[in-house]
């Protein structure tokens, strides 16, 4: 088992999935002449409730995963 299968074991793989509702919500969307909104949501772990953790790198980290998949998404569909 690799370093990634371990990481993922016992949990759903969450990025292809994402990725394929993404492009599913962009083909309907096109289909219909509406847009599409992203969202990125993640579960607080425990640390995210102390003072002293930043939520800077993370908040960053999501932005840019928004950020490609509208850039992908266009890219698929600039219609």
């Amino acid at each position: 088992m690799t370093g990634r299968d371990a990481e993922h074991r016992g949990r759903p793989r969450r990025h292809g999935t994402a990725n394929a509702a993404a492009e599913w919500a962009a083909d309907e969307a096109a289909l219909r002449g509406t847009e599409v909104v992203l969202a990125h949501v993640k579960e607080p772990s425990p640390d995210a409730l102390l003072p002293s953790v930043s939520r800077e790198p993370v908040e960053e980290r999501a932005q840019d995963l928004l950020d490609r998949t509208t850039a992908r998404l266009r890219d698929r569909r600039p219609d």
